[in-house]
């Protein structure tokens, strides 16, 4: 995993920012309340996770669209939303 825009330590400075807000304004409950950037939980841009969400598009909605029963076809449809 690599970091190539130091994007690690800035969304750590931002958070603890927000933790010493909150202590300067004496709000200490709402300390466990600090949510924490995206940037911590995934690392992928959003058209990357776009990209990867069409994935299924090919196959699915292909095999849904030669498909001559409706159910089947619908079971395809809901296969690519699901699985995307």
């Amino acid at each position: 995993m690599t970091d190539d825009g130091n994007l690690v330590p800035d969304a750590f400075k931002e958070v603890v920012k927000k933790i010493g807000s909150k202590i300067v304004a004496g709000q200490l409950k709402d300390l466990l309340k600090v949510s924490a950037p995206a940037k911590f939980h995934y690392n992928a841009t959003h058209l990357q996770l776009n990209a990867h969400g069409t994935c299924l598009c090919a196959t699915h909605l292909t095999n849904a669209a030669n498909t001559e029963d409706p159910l089947e076809r619908m079971k395809w449809v809901l296969g690519y939303y699901i699985g995307g």
